[in-house]
């Protein structure tokens, strides 16, 4: 889906060299940092009345109060709750860890109220600091689960390549587009239920070559 993103930086903190890291393409996005809270209501108004952008995001509502579970804060405070069609919960569940550094982290995300599919879906993610949410991993663990790349201990065979940690293999993953984009296709091709019941594991590592 092509189109134009409105992003209204409230906070004037959007970086848009650290956007491009993370696969955002800059020359679609519309970029706002109002002046107070009249230029952006005004701005979101506009924009949502004219049709002519896909996505309006607003960063970010203030709230400085916890509601519901006293480890959470809501932002814009309760009244958002029952006007959003869409709520997710983001917990940080562990750091992802380069050698001795700290590159990540790992966040489980939950929907916890969706006025448009069932709710209470969760999902584990991990972010990397520079670039965002990491698709390699997500890919990595889909296509070992599925047998199409083969794993041994801490060893990853990828294309006939070992790779000896995770890392690794995500860095061959990220830096190979059209390797990348075929296990990708594959592995959910795989995770469809009228395709898993189709293969075997084993055939799955041959045929996808």
């Amino acid at each position: 889906m092509n189109g134009y993103c409105a992003y209204f930086d409230v906070e004037n903190a959007m970086d848009p060299s650290l956007a491009e890291s993370m696969g955002v393409t800059t020359e679609n996005l519309l970029l706002s940092r109002p002046s107070s809270a009249e230029n952006l209501i005004s701005g979101v108004n506009t924009l949502t009345k004219s049709g002519s952008v896909l996505l309006l995001i607003v960063s970010s509502l203030k709230s400085g109060n916890a509601f519901g579970h006293m480890d959470e804060v809501t932002c814009g405070g309760n009244a958002l709750n029952f006007f959003a069609a869409v709520r997710l919960r983001i917990r940080r569940t562990g750091l992802l860890r380069t050698g001795n550094e700290v590159s990540g982290l790992g966040i489980s995300v939950q929907v916890v109220k969706n006025k448009l599919a069932p709710a209470m879906k969760k999902a584990e993610l991990r972010i990397r600091f520079g670039r965002g949410f990491s698709c390699e991993s997500e890919v990595l663990d889909l296509a070992c689960e599925h047998g199409i790349i083969m794993k041994e201990g801490s060893n990853y065979l990828i294309e006939g390549k070992v790779f000896s940690n995770e890392l690794a293999a995500e860095k061959y993953l990220a830096e190979n587009d059209g390797i990348f984009d075929k296990i990708d296709k594959y592995s959910r091709l795989c995770n469809r239920k009228d395709w898993s019941h189709r293969k075997s594991r084993k055939e799955w590592s041959v045929s996808w070559k």
